[in-house]
């Protein structure tokens, strides 16, 4: 019996499968459908209808065209369609309202047009409905009000108009709305202010007026917020300051005018703010020192009247500051030498006078300069030289005369790494064997010298010459010289991303958050690798310290970074920070736990996930470094669902074992109570969030939730059900499992997260014991058997009547052969 089918990715070396098949609708019993990323050509067929037991279906990313079959309202036990990035057309057929049971809606990137269907306020159980890119119009229905579990609406790009009407406060749960690029008029309703738990808000490129919106006012967890290019006009209001959670701010091109309120510039978290084409006035106070970690600036397009203040040099963070049409009777500090990540500073057009400041020529990071129409000049030749040699800036391409006559002496040169006479070629095998990792794992110590020797001299050279372009790419990859070090990341250029990416094609859209957007890619080197590219939204001075920190990195159970990118968008002068790292094709921990997944984890699956999760913590924690966001999201299951720890940015390192930090790091529930009060992390605070993750990944539950009418932890919770002989609580009711097994665990994780840091067992320690578990569990070879158990359910599948499935399922037989590493379908 055949109950989830998934075929993903077959189209990644350019083959189409080709159009669905009808015989797909002879599997009666299936409840996961999954066909994405294979290029599939032709209509949905209406035949998928008779898949009554269908929970799940997502035929996202393949080239299907044709209409939204209306036959697709008699599965009323689907909790999530996912058919975005498509050529659909015609309109949202008003059945789908009648699957009262989805919880998720994503018809997004289509070519769908008509008005969004009224009908759409019936799904009550509706948490996510994305809807954008698409050719819809016409005025939001009054009754999406009725979607109170609502979580996110993302209807950008579209032709929808109108007013925002008041009863979208009626989503109490609403933390995401995206309506940029449409056509809404009117103002932003009072009502907003309901919307505690608002997120992430981006209405960019309507036509909304109005003053600022006084609803905002209450939202304090509003972390981005973008009204750019509206009709908002009047003054920005003094309660702006209350919005402190906001990391970017973008206000730009709207009619506001008169000075900045000074609680702006006290914002704490704030990394991104665009005040342009607007019409404000008045002086640029010092309080602006208050935004210590700001990294982009534009002010440009305004009338202030006051010089160029002398603290912007304190904001050290700064990759971009944009000063352009906007300064009146100014000259340039010489403080702002002092912003040695800029990579971009403009001002033409603004009527300045004197020279250009000569400390701008120690900003090696500065690749764009543009101060035409200003009336600045460049330094005279003599100046006291301040020009380092190392990398040509853009300060000396506009002062060729002046950087020429500077001599200072040339950087000192790196000590070279270790010599490893001894050390063979890394093995061109796919996987590491069990000698391989304890020989790692064993030498790390005698490693770690000539890794951070290795790292320090990489990104010497990376801080000390230009971009490379393609060619010289490829030259670099030669150059490695140290054999025992692992290959360090490439660094690629931007047409190299643009390449790999299709041009940052919205089909290869993976992702998106506050963060960036995660894209899918493939090698230019190769054609053939894939990759996910994370292209940073919010710039981050710690961008060297995430590719070094990664870099030299290499475990089973981390994900590996490829490469990197930065650089200068030569039309918008936008910098750019792009990671690559590997494709990981099964997504998170987070989404196997969520309470609707249709096929739930057993208990050895979770445990072989807890294994290598340890391992992989454990091995960052040999080198001192800590995450600090240990959470199901952050744990990438690849097709044998075998984990890799993602989202490095949050690494640190420190020279013995705690590191001092100036804001605490993390998600809410999983955060160490030792390291939220001194601010001084540890390996013992990963150890305390990954007990969590345990508690979390045994009992099923979110890590807060309410029992009893309040809200709890579960850390908290299952000391209580403890405490109360409660103890068949603590196991997860979707998984059979052995109650001592279950206690074995919950036990563990209880020492994980004593409260005095010194009771919690290293990560060693709990890698052993979840280990002695599995093993005691039979666990041993868990990746063989799945692999077995998949093939014999592939078989099934070939065998059940399904004639046309033959072809698509011919690379079963291969699968057969033992070490065969080849893509295949997961059916089970």
């Amino acid at each position: 019996m055949i109950l989830a089918m998934t075929l993903e990715h077959y189209g990644d070396d350019g083959a189409s499968l080709g159009s669905i098949p009808d015989a797909l609708s002879n599997l009666t019993r299936l409840t996961l459908l999954s066909l994405s990323y294979n290029g599939m050509t032709g209509s949905i067929p209406s035949s998928l209808a008779n898949l009554r037991q269908l929970n799940t279906l997502s035929l996202t990313t393949n080239e299907l065209t044709g209409s939204i079959p209306s036959a697709f309202g008699q599965l009323q036990m689907l909790t999530s369609i996912d058919l975005s990035s498509n050529l659909l057309n015609g309109t949202i057929p008003a059945s789908i309202a009648t699957i009262t049971s989805l919880s998720s809606l994503d018809i997004g990137i289509n070519r769908l047009s008509g008005s969004i269907p009224t009908s759409l306020g019936s799904l009550v159980n509706l948490q996510y409905l994305l809807l954008n890119t698409n050719k819809l119009m016409g005025p939001l229905p009054p009754s999406l009000s009725n979607l109170s579990k609502l979580q996110m609406l993302v209807l950008n790009y579209n032709g929808l108009s109108g007013t925002i009407h008041d009863s979208l406060a009626n989503l109490p749960q609403l933390s995401i709305l995206v309506l940029a690029n449409n056509s809404f008029s009117g103002a932003i309703p009072s009502s907003f202010h309901r919307l505690s738990n608002l997120d992430y808000v981006d209405l960019e490129g309507n036509q909304l007026s109005g003053s600022f919106p006084s609803a905002f006012a209450s939202l304090t967890q509003l972390s981005y917020l973008s009204l750019k290019s509206n009709l908002f006009s009047g003054h920005l209001p003094s309660f702006i300051g209350n919005l402190s959670s906001l990391t970017l701010l973008d206000l730009g091109i709207n009619q506001l005018s008169g000075s900045i309120p000074s609680s702006l510039w006290t914002l704490p978290a704030l990394l991104h703010l665009d005040l342009s084409d607007n019409i404000l006035s008045g002086s640029l106070p010092t309080s602006i020192t208050g935004l210590d970690g700001l990294c982009t600036l534009d002010l440009s397009a305004n009338s202030f009247t006051n010089s160029i203040p002398d603290a912007l040099g304190s904001l050290t963070t700064l990759t971009s500051l944009d000063l352009s049409n906007t300064m009146v009777g100014s000259t340039m500090p010489s403080t702002l030498g002092g912003l040695t990540q800029l990579a971009y500073l403009g001002v033409q057009g603004s009527r300045l006078s004197g020279l250009l400041p000569a400390t701008l020529g120690s900003i090696t990071a500065l690749t764009k300069l543009d101060f035409n129409g200003t009336g600045l000049a460049c330094p005279p030749p003599g100046t006291s030289c301040v020009v380092p040699q190392t990398r040509p800036s853009a300060f000396c391409s506009a002062c060729t005369s002046f950087c020429t006559s500077c001599t200072p002496p040339p950087p000192p040169s790196p000590s070279p790494p270790p010599s490893t006479p001894n050390a063979s070629p890394p093995s061109s095998d796919s996987g590491l064997s069990t000698g391989a990792i304890v020989g790692i794992a064993v030498g790390a110590g005698l490693l770690l010298l000539a890794l951070t020797a290795a790292a320090a001299y990489w990104f010497w050279r990376v801080r000390n010459q230009p971009v490379p372009h393609k060619q010289n790419s490829r030259a670099a990859r030669l150059m490695r010289k140290y054999s025992k070090v692992p290959p360090m990341c490439q660094q690629y250029s931007l047409d190299d991303m643009e390449q790999a990416t299709g041009n940052w094609a919205e089909g290869n859209l993976l992702g998106s958050g506050g963060f960036g957007d995660v894209y899918k890619g493939v090698s230019p080197d190769d054609g053939r690798t894939l990759w996910a590219v994370k292209r940073a939204k919010l710039l981050t001075n710690d961008f060297d310290r995430e590719v070094s920190q990664m870099a030299t990195k290499h475990h089973p159970n981390l994900v590996r970074l490829l490469g990197f990118c930065i650089d200068v968008h030569p039309q918008t002068a936008h910098v750019e920070q792009i990671l690559i790292y590997e494709f990981v094709p099964n997504g998170d921990l987070e989404q196997r736990m969520a309470p609707d997944t249709p096929t739930p984890l057993t208990l050895q699956q979770r445990l072989d996930i807890l294994v290598g999760a340890a391992h992989g913590f454990e091995y960052l924690h040999s080198f001192n470094m800590v995450h600090r966001d240990i959470k199901p999201a952050n744990i990438l299951l690849d097709t044998n669902l075998q984990p890799k720890i993602a989202d490095f940015g949050l690494l640190r390192m420190g020279e013995g074992t705690t590191v001092n930090a100036t804001r605490v790091m993390g998600t809410p529930g999983y955060v160490d109570p030792a390291y939220a009060r001194t601010y001084k992390a540890t390996t013992a605070t990963d150890v305390y969030s990954f007990g969590v993750l345990m508690l979390v990944v045994t009992t099923g539950r979110e890590v807060t939730f309410y029992d009893r009418g309040k809200s709890v932890n579960v850390a908290q919770w299952v000391q209580e059900q403890i405490g109360r002989n409660e103890t068949a609580a603590l196991r997860d009711p979707r998984m059979e499992a052995p109650e001592d097994i279950v206690m074995q665990i919950t036990q563990l994780a209880i020492r994980c997260t004593a409260k005095r840091t010194a009771h919690r067992p290293g990560m060693a320690d709990v890698a052993s014991e979840l280990q002695s578990m599995l093993s005691a569990m039979g666990g041993g070879s868990s990746q063989v058997i799945r692999a077995a158990e998949k093939v014999d359910a592939q078989l099934d599948i070939a065998n059940a009547n399904a004639q046309d499935l033959d072809e698509a399922f011919s690379i079963i037989d291969g699968m057969k052969e033992p070490g065969n590493s080849g893509r295949s379908p997961d059916a089970v």
